[in-house]
């Protein structure tokens, strides 16, 4: 019996042994190697709170990691991974999922979370994340307690359709926030989910089927000052269900056809394009007659008129017969799948607009001509997959991060990538095999794990700045382009470089900055005065 027991228990200790997973420092961030599913979650530097990360100030996590030659996807944000952080952006790829407990506690400078693939967020993990503004977690499905308690400077909070819960406490003490928007299948929200939103002023919900409200979901929200916006029909739902009815002097219907389209109108006077409502299979084109789309720049309704500023998720989808966009200067934010496997031919999207969602234009296979508005800094994923008739493509220079698969399977015979760009996702350029050349502006060059798959990179030349020639040869992924060559009579850095003098790369509020002999450039090479 002894021996039976010593060997049960060699047994659960190397069984325990097989699945621990390995803490490793790889490029200033420490990762858990799961060996066995060959996946890696970002972890803490230190258990000490005052010392986790406080050099990194821009956190920008990779698609993948390499370690003793053997690759692992990065798929988390592990518990108390940047607690007390002064890391003060997030930049994630479309690999990670789920961010873990506690994950950004207490980390007071972080404002920008960029969460493109992020499904979970786990409980307490923004709690007083005090300078936190920016909510872009477009497939974000559960929320979990606390996750976002004080932070106080958030200000409008979007949760898309696939979210049905929101959990307790989840925005408590938010008393920045003014609009909430809560997607068609949101059901339920727990006990004071937004207990302390002293500032709301605007909750636009999109089910007809008021969301079930737990104990003092709204404490302290002062509700006289609150519009409640609801789907045309839903007003008498709202009005008598219990927590909403503390709303009624203020409910609002919102949807209604003008013209030949649906709108969803805002208290605020501004109008979203919607599909059709009378279309009730997701299956079927929401427009089918429309083959000539002119969005309008405003609408009227009931003697009021409305700007119309954004295109609705999966306005257009599957739209067949659809050939031609024009839209209006007015558009802020296109929202993901608008325009999904509808058979436009070119689309000019103006400069107005700041957001566009993921795979908005994806599958279009007749897209022969686009742009991409100046003031774009993400570009999301998928936005452009199988577009094989796209041959050119604008960059703009201020964008940050190009999803995973945001250009896969185009007909892209060039590729300008701007200084900005300090990430790429994985297959972003997958099978772009009419590629003639690739240009990338950024001196350092940017996490791109995969994002060339398919594409012979030995037979086309890239060009950078000069000066960096040897980072790109020796840069995951970018090794994978043999000739590296620098940009044909450019002017910046590699004008001032002289090999006796010696250069540092430094990191300021999330902006890089290259300092020589005494002087300070920016990523664009110009001298900072």
């Amino acid at each position: 019996m002894k021996k039976i027991s010593i060997l049960f228990l060699a047994l659960v200790a190397s069984t325990v042994s097989l699945f621990a997973a390995q803490k490793v420092l790889i490029d200033d961030l420490y990762f858990l190697l799961d060996d066995n599913l060959n996946q890696a979650t970002v972890t803490y530097y230190t258990t000490n709170t005052q010392h986790n990360y406080e050099h990194v100030t821009t956190a920008i996590i990779p698609e993948a990691v390499t370690y003793n030659n053997k690759t692992y996807s990065v798929v988390a944000i592990g518990d108390s991974a940047f607690h007390h952080s002064s890391v003060m952006e997030c930049l994630l790829p479309q690999s990670v999922r789920s961010i873990g407990y506690y994950a950004f506690f207490g980390a007071a400078n972080l404002f920008d979370v960029d969460g493109p693939g992020v499904t979970s967020i786990a409980n307490k993990a923004f709690v007083d994340c005090t300078s936190f503004n920016f909510f872009m977690f477009p497939q974000l499905i559960t929320i979990g307690n606390l996750a976002f308690n004080n932070c106080t400077a958030l200000i409008d909070v979007e949760l898309e359709d696939q979210v049905t819960t929101i959990n307790q406490e989840a925005f408590r003490g938010c008393t920045g926030l003014k609009t909430l928007s809560l997607g068609t299948h949101v059901n339920t929200i727990d006990k004071w989910a937004f207990r302390g939103c002293t500032a709301l002023e605007a909750i636009n919900s999109h089910n007809t089927t008021p969301p079930a409200l737990g104990e003092d979901v709204f404490m302290d929200v002062n509700k006289s000052n609150v519009t409640v916006t609801v789907p045309a029909g839903s007003a008498s739902a709202y009005k008598a269900a219990a927590g909403w009815a503390d709303f009624k002097n203020k409910t609002f219907e919102a949807t209604a056809k003008i013209g030949d389209l649906y709108y969803y109108l805002y208290p605020d006077g501004t109008a979203e394009v919607i599909k059709d409502q009378d279309i009730n299979h997701s299956y079927l084109s929401p427009y089918p007659d429309i083959t000539a789309l002119n969005v309008p720049a405003s609408v009227s309704h009931e003697d009021n008129t409305y700007v119309v500023t954004k295109i609705g998720s999966q306005a257009f989808k599957w739209c067949q017969n659809l050939t031609t966009v024009t839209l209006p200067s007015t558009i802020e934010k296109i929202a993901e799948d608008a325009f999904f496997q509808s058979s436009i031919t070119a689309i000019t999207i103006p400069n107005s607009v700041r957001t566009i969602g993921s795979s908005a234009f994806g599958g279009c296979a007749n897209l022969a001509s686009a742009n991409l508005p100046s003031d774009l800094i993400t570009i999301n994923y998928g936005l452009f997959l199988g577009c094989s008739k796209l041959t050119s493509i604008n960059i703009p220079e201020h964008v940050k991060t190009i999803g995973g698969s945001a250009f896969n399977s185009c007909g892209l015979t060039s590729i300008d990538l701007p200084a900005s760009l300090v990430q790429i996702g994985s297959a972003a350029f997958a099978f772009c095999d009419k590629l003639t050349s690739v240009t990338c502006r950024a001196l350092v060059p940017p996490a791109a794990e995969g994002a060339f798959a398919g594409v012979e990179t030995e037979n086309i030349p890239l060009y950078v700045h000069a000066f960096y020639v040897n980072d790109y040869k020796e840069a995951a992924e970018w090794e994978k382009f043999t000739n590296v060559l620098p940009i044909p009579e450019t002017q910046g850095v590699e004008n001032v470089q002289n090999d006796k003098l010696q250069s540092t790369k430094v990191l300021r509020n999330g902006q890089l900055f290259i300092e020589r002999d005494g002087k300070t450039y920016n990523a664009q090479g110009v001298e900072i005065k």
